[in-house]
């Protein structure tokens, strides 16, 4: 029990000693005759900056692993419009906003929200998430979006 408030002490010491140092807590003594006037001051505000500052990070660090674990396992995904279809060979041309052409495969492990494989149609705008193997691009899910 002894070790355990040891521990709480020294990790609120420390809580303490950070939030002034980030400009958190700031604390002002004023001598006033013969005695001292001491003020604590917590800034909300910046407690608000810190906590937005942080998420902001914390969302971009989220969106990089999500990217670099994609890469380990080889997956992608790409975004675009169907410009071509091939029901005999089930797959579909994606051309994408930056105009590169992607020959997306369909099979029946490909997930697909929004509609299905053979409501696929030229013209429909989808997100599709690929794993690339053979040099053949195999859906894993395809996002068909609704159309404007």
């Amino acid at each position: 029990m002894r070790q355990f408030c040891s521990v709480v002490l020294v990790l609120l010491v420390l809580a303490i000693g950070l939030a002034f140092y980030f400009g958190i807590f700031t604390m002002s003594i004023e001598r006033q005759e013969s005695t001292y006037a001491i003020s604590l001051l917590i800034h909300t505000d910046t407690m608000k900056t810190t906590k937005e500052s942080v998420e902001q990070k914390a969302d971009k660090i989220g969106e990089t692993v999500k990217e670099r674990a994609n890469e380990l396992v080889g997956v992608a995904t790409a975004k675009g419009t169907i410009s071509k279809m091939d029901e005999t060979d089930h797959s579909f041309l994606l051309k994408t906003a930056d105009q590169k052409e992607l020959l997306i495969h369909v099979d029946s492990s490909s997930q697909i929200t929004g509609g299905t494989v053979k409501g696929l149609r030229m013209g429909d705008r989808v997100t599709v998430t690929y794993k690339t193997k053979d040099d053949r691009h195999l859906a894993q899910s395809i996002t068909i979006e609704p159309a404007l």
